[in-house]
């Protein structure tokens, strides 16, 4: 009944995980079908609400699909940044399986990105069994995404000696004092 927003407690029993430990990407492609699993533990469930904390820059969720086979026609709608699913089936609550997964999506991850092991970060998994049960799903693996393919970034920096030249045998009225070069900026090592 209040729109103030609320933490629910950890269930460390009901888990959500990634399907890979890591997944790979090619910068400026789509990675498609993340898959995100449930182990319910003994819980069923009526509904949930999955939200993605910061992305990367670089980073886009696309096409949200829906749940495991068994919630049969439900889909997953997005509200502001929260994905909502309400997987009741006839005003029962349908137990999750761990054979499928509760939600998968697409990654489109930008031309611009360099090369690295990314996180795509999850703030929440909120289940609501009923009017009175409801808690946070504990998130046991994090989705790791490696790009590779990415943007270099280029360095440039003028070129600096590193030791002073040697110099030739003075001729008699010459003077051998170590002299430094003057650095030509138009000359670049890198």
């Amino acid at each position: 009944t209040s729109t103030e927003d609320k933490t629910l407690p950890v269930n460390s029993e009901f888990k959500l995980f990634a399907e890979k430990d890591v997944y790979e990407v090619q910068a400026g492609s789509t990675a498609k079908e993340l898959l995100l699993f449930v182990d319910p533990g003994t819980h069923s469930s009526g509904m949930y609400a999955l939200e993605f904390g910061q992305l990367p820059e670089g980073f886009t969720i696309k096409n949200p699909a829906k749940t495991n086979e068994a919630a049969e026609d439900t889909a997953w709608n997005k509200v502001g940044d929260v994905y909502f699913n309400n997987s009741l089936n006839g005003g029962d609550p349908i137990k999750p399986s761990t054979k499928d997964p509760l939600f998968y999506f697409d990654l489109e991850v930008a031309s611009t990105v360099a090369d690295g092991e990314y996180t795509i970060p999850i703030k929440r998994l909120d289940v609501i069994e009923s009017k009175d049960s409801s808690f946070a799903a504990s998130v046991t693996t994090p989705i790791k995404v490696k790009v590779t393919g990415g943007a270099a970034i280029p360095i440039t920096t003028a070129a600096q000696p590193t030791a002073a030249p040697a110099q030739p045998t003075a001729a008699p009225g010459t003077s051998t004092e170590d002299k430094t070069l003057p650095v030509n900026s138009e000359f670049k090592l890198f």
